[in-house]
């Protein structure tokens, strides 16, 4: 994956924190990973996984849930939220605190499992008392407190983990008015359709409850929820349990691939040889230092070869 440099003045930590997050996260099964990144002058390199199953989205589609009457199944949205809580719980122990839990940005590898990926917008070292105040993220997965303007933590990605499952659950948002206004995630009930299971709907309302200290008591014994009941949380956490998805194998044949030399890349040559404005400053380039790292996982690859 590579990006184009930008100005970034405004926010100047922003392509850090993603860096840091995306290495700090390689030791979770349920976390997209980073092999490695570096940089050109006028561009930023990701070497990441390949996932093959896509987004969820992607993983829906394929498993025939597109149109408005489609739900999930429990079993599978059971396996799904165990792996999200797995992730989430990792990453948080760690002081990153994601701010962006939706469909996009859950992807699926080639064995079936889910992974949260785009760390765009997380923030690092949030513990205890150390927490956020700032809003990011998207305004239909955005926690009450984010909203608010208050100081939050890591109960923030439980409010949007929510937000995800219900729709999983009943193919339709837990909030719609929240797609052009805060007002229904503010004050709002989620409403839920008759006949819902009674375990579902007791996890969705403990996860969207508006007050984070509630709902942080609630995460802490999580993975005790009625909901969850069959989950082997050990096998969970291992990579040992059966996959949310079924992943086909895809062929490479309409695949269309773009040749970039990597000595035109360092000489600032498009692919179509043409000469690259530099797309910062000087000055600029100083905020991007740290920014290439080469993971462990990466080198002892090397090492075999």
């Amino acid at each position: 994956m590579a990006h184009k440099r930008q100005p970034i003045r405004e926010n100047p930590d922003r392509v850090l924190n993603e860096r840091i997050a995306m290495e700090k996260a390689a030791g979770s099964l349920f976390c997209a990973h980073a092999y490695a990144t570096f940089q050109t002058e006028n561009y930023l390199f990701y070497v990441m996984d390949y996932m093959r199953g896509g987004d969820l989205p992607d993983a829906l589609e394929a498993s025939g849930i597109i149109e408005p009457t489609d739900t999930m199944d429990l079993p599978t949205l059971k396996l799904v939220a165990a792996e999200l809580v797995c992730g989430l719980e990792y990453l948080h122990s760690r002081g990153i605190v994601h701010r962006d839990i939706k469909n996009d940005n859950i992807l699926v590898d080639s064995t079936g499992h889910v992974k949260i990926a785009d760390f765009g917008l997380a923030v690092l070292n949030v513990f205890g008392y150390n927490m956020v105040t700032e809003y990011f993220g998207r305004m239909f997965n955005a926690a009450p407190e984010m909203l608010f303007k208050v100081p939050y933590d890591g109960a923030v990605d439980y409010f949007a983990l929510g937000i995800l499952l219900f729709d999983l659950a009943f193919n339709r948002f837990a909030f719609p008015e929240s797609l052009t206004e805060a007002r229904a995630i503010k004050y709002d009930v989620p409403r839920y359709p008759k006949g819902a299971d009674p375990d579902v709907k007791d996890l969705l309302e403990k996860l969207l409850c508006k007050d984070p200290c509630r709902r942080n008591d609630f995460i802490a014994d999580i993975q005790d929820h009625p909901f969850f009941n069959g989950i082997n949380w050990k096998e969970v956490e291992a990579g040992e349990a059966r996959p949310p998805f079924f992943v086909q194998r895809k062929s490479f044949r309409n695949f269309t691939r773009e040749r970039i030399k990597p000595e035109d890349l360092m000489n600032n040559i498009d692919c179509d040889g043409d000469p690259i404005e530099p797309s910062i400053s000087a000055e600029e380039q100083q905020l991007y230092n740290g920014f290439s790292f080469v993971s462990d996982t990466w080198k002892a690859i090397q090492k075999l070869k």
